[in-house]
């Protein structure tokens, strides 16, 4: 399926969904609950992210760091942070994030994907008027 497709799917039902770098959510009328939920997993399990998209994405984050350089505000956060939180390992300057962004690979992103976005290393919170059974 396209994201249009996809699109098309949950508009018809009345649901929605999102997926961001935190997770996932959709939302659906109880009597859809498991047509939704079978492709919202279906979407988790079976992404189509083609390549020509990855390198456009991870081209325009490079280009947001480096517009951000010239930005005074970031500038000035950057300097508090950096100030904060120089014991801290995890802590990066611009340019080493730039590194490390361009050292990341398509098939990084697959690799990643296969690990982390399986049902094995997922957690499920359902909220809602819903058939137990």
């Amino acid at each position: 399926y396209s994201k249009q497709d996809h699109q098309t799917f949950f508009d018809s039902l009345g649901a929605s969904y999102d997926i961001g770098f935190s997770g996932g959510f959709f939302s659906s009328l109880p009597e859809d609950f498991m047509l939704v939920a079978n492709r919202f997993v279906h979407i988790l399990t079976k992404p189509i992210y083609p390549e020509h998209i990855f390198l456009q994405t991870r081209e325009d984050a490079i280009d947001r760091i480096k517009q951000a350089q010239e930005n005074n505000f970031h500038l000035a956060r950057k300097a508090l942070s950096d100030h904060l939180f120089k014991k801290y390992s995890w802590l990066k300057t611009d340019e080493q994030t730039i590194e490390e962004l361009q050292s990341i690979l398509y098939d990084d992103l697959a690799k990643t994907h296969q690990q982390f976005a399986n049902p094995h290393s997922m957690f499920l919170t359902i909220v809602g008027n819903f058939d137990e059974t």
